[in-house]
């Protein structure tokens, strides 16, 4: 029964915090403020994260969440929320916010057990061992989700809405292994996705969010589903593939390597900001904002759903991997033809008298 309990407790708790914090982003200049690449409407608060992240915290501590969890995996929740928080309340450049993040990730890999030991039978029907390459690869593939993560928090409820798919997942996967420990951090994120999700999504009546997650917000969940992702995959008993994961995470980590890819290939820092994002060349074809919002959703727990059926019909993991490596090249050319075509119409938009020229 705690598993549901959770859920509820973060739910209201969560709810109850954000209102509060709300009123008070002011005072702590947690304030989002519409300009350049952001076009939304006032300032927000940034405290969505900052209410999840406290009350995942407390509720770790008080209702023993942590039975069966290192308690090392608090102490990066810490990290990354202090990280989060400072660069909500003034910006604190990239290198600081990777340095941030290296060390939560090297936390939980060193101390806190959650460590990719192998990634499955990944290339052939041999497991793939990781030897000494799996702490760096591990922090690597830590700070590659939460900026996976990240970089989706583009649109009113899609980081939040996708970190929820994934959830459910991870949470249906811990269920079906008997993972008490997963099933009740899974429990308990998504009590708190619901929460949050209130005062974040484009709801009918309403003409903007009420809260932002901030960089504390997403940098904490995706340190969560990154800890959901290894624990699962390293538990011997959960039989969970580590490519599993990857689908249920594919929508974000396959955009979040397209952008990095582009970026590198023309020459720019992949850390500088565009408008090349999925979401981002959805809108620019014409979708409205909630419709791509639930379109990328859609995707995500089609991703997910395939990526457990796979798993429950013994699928091979070298198959799974090549599936998803093909989708991802199908994925990454549809991409950049848009991101191409996009940069064409900006260019005209901005230099209309080149088209009249003789």
């Amino acid at each position: 029964m705690r598993a549901p309990i959770l859920f509820l407790i973060g739910l209201a708790a969560t709810a109850l915090l954000t209102a509060a914090l709300v009123r008070f982003a002011p005072q702590l200049g947690l304030l989002d403020y519409p300009g350049g690449r952001k076009s939304h409407q006032g300032a927000v608060p940034l405290v969505g994260g900052l209410a999840m992240g406290v009350v995942f915290l407390a509720c770790f501590g008080i209702f023993r969440v942590s039975g069966g969890v290192s308690l090392w995996f608090g102490a990066a929740i810490v990290i990354v929320l202090i990280c989060g928080v400072l660069d909500d309340h003034r910006d604190l450049g990239s290198m600081a916010k990777f340095g941030f993040q290296i060390l939560a990730a090297w936390v939980l890999a060193q101390f806190g057990g959650a460590t990719l030991a192998h990634l499955g039978d990944l290339l052939s029907a041999e497991r793939l061992s990781l030897g000494v390459a799996a702490l760096p690869f591990t922090v690597f593939a830590i700070v590659g989700v939460m900026n996976a993560v990240n970089l989706a928090d583009g649109l009113d409820g899609l980081a939040g809405g996708l970190a929820l798919v994934a959830t459910a997942w991870f949470g249906v996967a811990a269920a079906l292994s008997g993972d008490g420990p997963a099933l009740w951090v899974a429990c308990l994120l998504a009590g708190q996705l619901v929460a949050f999700l209130a005062f974040n999504a484009p709801l009918p009546g309403r003409g903007r969010a009420l809260a932002f997650l901030g960089d504390a917000g997403s940098l904490f969940l995706g340190l969560v589903l990154a800890w959901l992702a290894i624990h699962l995959s390293m538990n011997q008993a959960a039989e969970f593939s580590p490519i599993t994961a990857v689908w249920i995470l594919g929508i974000p980590l396959a955009d979040t390597v397209a952008l990095i890819l582009r970026r590198l290939l023309r020459g720019r820092s992949p850390f500088r900001p565009d408008t090349e994002h999925l979401h981002h060349l959805l809108v620019t074809r014409g979708l409205g904002r909630p419709a791509v919002t639930a379109l990328m959703l859609g995707a995500s727990a089609a991703m997910g759903a395939a990526g457990l059926a796979a798993e429950s019909a013994d699928v091979p993991d070298f198959m799974m991997f090549y599936i998803y490596g093909v989708l991802w090249i199908i994925y990454y050319l549809a991409t950049s033809a848009a991101s191409a075509n996009a940069r064409r119409t900006a260019q005209r938009a901005a230099h209309p008298n080149e088209l009249s020229a003789p």
